[in-house]
């Protein structure tokens, strides 16, 4: 048990950290035009490598994109939480 959750604070869920990031760098509030705005006019995996290297986040940079892009795909409304 004491391993799972060494390894659950070593390797965070993706989900958890996209909305850490969508909330403090994107906006909590119509996040999905944000998002949209500011993939085309920024690399955001770049911003996101920053974001999660201030933090000491282990998480690959582009997978996080990814999971942000497929989740402004399938979610409804601009709001998160």
């Amino acid at each position: 048990m004491v391993a799972r959750q060494l390894i659950e604070r070593l390797v965070p869920d993706i989900e958890d950290v996209a909305y850490d990031f969508i909330e403090q760098e994107v906006g909590r509030y119509d996040w999905r035009r944000n998002w949209t705005g500011m993939r085309k006019d920024h690399d955001m995996v770049e911003h996101a490598r920053t974001w999660l290297s201030r933090y000491g986040i282990n998480v690959d940079a582009q997978e996080l994109v990814h999971w942000i892009d497929e989740f402004a795909g399938q979610v409804k409304g601009n709001w998160v939480g």
